[in-house]
């Protein structure tokens, strides 16, 4: 969904566009996610336990948007977003 050529294909309205696109605008990235100050003094076990919790904290938040963002289509564009996936 985040990229144009996606939207266009899907007849993405206006409306729709300004929702999808503030959602978006909360997808977490990979450096807010982590915060190195916490590795420090942390044996290899502990880096991975760390890496792990917030792969599965991203994971969850992810998951939540990408409802978000489904609930903001039409049945048809979900159906023709899922076809562009499999592509």
């Amino acid at each position: 969904m985040s990229q144009p050529v996606v939207r266009q294909e899907l007849g993405v309205t206006d409306e729709q566009e300004a929702k999808i696109t503030g959602i978006l605008e909360e997808l977490p990235s990979p450096s807010e996610s982590i915060d190195l100050s916490k590795l420090q003094g942390l044996n290899e076990k502990e880096q991975n336990e760390y890496f792990a919790k917030q792969r599965q904290a991203n994971s969850k938040k992810i998951a939540a948007l990408e409802e978000r963002l489904k609930k903001q289509l039409t049945p048809y564009q979900l159906t023709r977003l899922d076809q562009l996936y499999v592509q």
